[in-house]
């Protein structure tokens, strides 16, 4: 995890971690921006190979000090339970006959076959609506016979509608996880798993009794007009003192160098608040 849980999903998520109080505190550190990594740049040559080290002294050896030829301008602390990929679902997290389902979609034999109680499960979960006149806003759709039928002349089935009535057209998004929720809803109906029981729907499986902290580094090399991400892992109690020592310098040496700036825009709305 990358942030402190908001939800009951993400408690429960947190939860199977395993993670030590001090663990879950680095959550609170994190900035907002976490949906960056190594793996983002790839083969850009902008940027040098991403380092990975196995701990924080292996770090410090080759990044002793920040200066400006190597500066930090962004991190995120990751709390986790090593996994891998679960063997039995191929990583789906879904059960055989939920499996079976799914393939079914990317045959073209289930593309919207709905019965209204289906209707009714997408719509409670906002997978599609209707598109309303233009000024007014949109309705949710009442699930009925009227209902299925304009869902059947939108896929081109039998109707007495015309599908192109603007009143009548409707927006249908049965994408990867609307297919997921009907893929739930009709394992329910049937009364059989959804969820692969190896892996509890997670689709990995944990290869270590707790989690482990890795530090995401996000450097910029000026001199080489280049920038790598960096991952530190695991990072141990004992190294903490250390890490936020070498944090808060980033941060400072950030300040530093928007100082002047800052200064001369207080300057400027302070002079425009007294004209």
């Amino acid at each position: 995890m990358k942030h402190l849980p908001t939800d009951e999903h993400e408690a429960r998520e947190l939860k199977q971690q395993n993670a030590q109080p001090w663990q879950v505190d680095l959550l609170a550190l994190n900035p907002a921006a976490t949906l960056w990594g190594p793996e983002e740049p790839m083969n850009d040559p902008a940027w040098e190979p991403s380092g990975d080290y196995t701990s924080w002294a292996d770090f410090r050896q080759t990044h002793e000090t920040l200066d400006d030829r190597n500066e930090l301008v962004h991190f995120y602390f990751e709390v986790a339970r090593p996994s891998e990929e679960c063997r039995r679902c191929d990583g789906t997290g879904l059960s055989p006959n939920a499996q079976q389902m799914e393939e079914s979609f990317h045959a073209g034999h289930s593309r919207l076959r709905l019965t209204l109680d289906e209707c009714q499960a997408l719509v409670e979960q906002g997978r599609f609506w209707p598109i309303a006149p233009v000024g007014t806003e949109p309705t949710k759709p009442l699930v009925d016979d009227d209902f299925l039928e304009r869902v059947n002349a939108v896929n081109g089935g039998p109707t007495h509608r015309s599908p192109h009535d603007p009143i009548e057209r409707l927006t249908l998004e049965i994408d990867w996880i609307g297919r997921r929720q009907l893929i739930e809803y009709r394992c329910k109906k049937k009364g059989v798993a959804h969820q692969c029981a190896a892996c509890d729907g997670r689709g990995t499986t944990y290869t270590a009794d707790a989690a482990i902290v890795t530090l995401y580094l996000w450097l910029i090399l000026p001199a080489k007009e280049r920038s790598c991400f960096v991952t530190v892992a695991p990072i141990e109690r004992g190294d903490l003192v250390n890490v936020l020592r070498f944090l808060e310098m980033a941060a400072n040496r950030n300040a530093e160098r928007f100082a002047g700036v800052v200064r001369r825009a207080e300057m400027t709305y302070s002079g425009v608040r007294a004209e």
